[in-house]
């Protein structure tokens, strides 16, 4: 069967929203990281806390995204299956990302 390349197409379109997602949910650990030990209620730890939660509310529905594109990708027989397969596997890399991230953060900061 010949490749149309619309489903490689797929594909690739969740892989790319979900290296998006992965971005914004490392940046949105760091900036929970970093407002950790600032004094409670204060300015600057709101001012990372608000930004960090729309990171977050972000990067969930990114990988949400990629992961519905990847089924849907699978769905119709993507080939090649690498990106849909890729696109998948968002929501488990952005727990690797973000353990790894969290280890070397306390590791560096002391926490």
């Amino acid at each position: 069967m010949r490749d149309t390349g619309i489903s490689s197409r797929v594909g690739k379109r969740g892989f790319w929203i979900m290296v998006v997602g992965v971005g914004l949910n490392a940046l949105a650990i760091l900036a929970w990281s970093l407002s950790g030990p600032l004094a409670p209620g204060s300015a600057a730890q709101i001012g990372l806390m608000i930004p960090a939660v729309i990171m977050q509310a972000g990067a969930v529905g990114c990988l949400l995204a990629a992961l519905l594109v990847g089924i849907i990708a699978l769905a119709k027989k993507a080939r090649p299956v690498r990106w849909a397969v890729l696109a998948l596997l968002g929501i488990p890399l952005a727990l690797a990302v973000s353990l790894v991230e969290v280890l070397i953060l306390r590791s560096v900061l002391g926490l």
